[in-house]
């Protein structure tokens, strides 16, 4: 399986190699990142969700709401990064039906044919007009695998209700480890507490970079143009076979 920490150091890399083979003279601010769990949110609007089939129609309900009229289903893709723990999907609607209301599904699809309900919400119901939920979709704690899986939210709504049952989008609450950096450092000449320490380090953790030699870094050395190509391409996974 490929690694898949490595992409976030792409940009990284980019920046400072850039300005080290043009010559110029800057002083990157790293942002430091809290160690432990990060909490995230990310929102799929109703403008992200397309028709499950060629069955389903939709019309607009006001200023960022959809209501179905022909069909039921509609589906819109989970973009998280791999290793993210999915926690909670809360739906945001607008129920005007006292017989029917809206649902969601978070759906992991294995392949086309294994799909994987994490959860199915169903609103406890009450006054008619705007509203939310997690009902049903509160505890999903799933670690997100875009390698092997794709993920889908499905919002469900009765057609024959018309404009009386709306939605605005999907909120979804996730979370990520990030690991602190070891208290040894790698390399002799970078040790803790040196600017860079930490991403330095991330990088000789994720084998895009071995050093100078002799357990060294050599942090104030020039970059060439060919040690670029080594980072970007080990940063990337790019390789010929021999």
């Amino acid at each position: 399986m490929k690694d898949k920490r490595r992409l976030p150091f792409v940009w990284l890399i980019i920046m400072l190699g850039s300005a080290a083979l043009t010559g110029l003279c800057f002083t990157p601010v790293l942002a430091e990142e809290s160690f432990g769990t990060n909490s995230q949110t990310t929102w799929i609007t109703a403008e992200d969700f397309t028709p499950r089939d060629s069955s389903t129609t939709y019309g607009y309900s006001g200023v960022g709401y959809r209501h179905i009229t022909a069909g039921s289903d509609m589906d819109a893709g989970i973009r998280l990064p791999s290793g993210a723990l999915l926690t909670s999907a809360t739906l945001f609607y607008f129920d005007d039906d006292l017989s029917r209301d809206p649902g969601l599904r978070i759906i992991r699809f294995e392949n086309p044919d294994t799909p994987n309900v994490l959860c199915v919400l169903t609103p406890p119901g009450g006054a008619p007009g705007y509203d939310d939920s997690d009902s049903g979709c509160a505890s999903i704690d799933e670690e997100i695998d875009n390698f092997d899986n794709t993920y889908f939210a499905r919002v469900s709504l009765s057609s024959a209700a018309g404009s009386d049952l709306q939605f605005k989008g999907v909120r979804l609450e996730w979370s990520r480890q990030i690991s602190p950096a070891p208290a040894t450092a790698t390399f002799n000449d970078v040790p803790p507490g040196s600017f860079g320490f930490q991403q330095i380090e991330a990088l000789a953790d994720s084998g895009i970079t071995g050093g100078c030699g002799g357990d060294n870094f050599c942090p104030n050395n020039p970059l060439t143009r060919a040690q670029m190509a080594v980072f970007l391409a080990k940063a990337l996974g790019l390789y010929f076979q021999d």
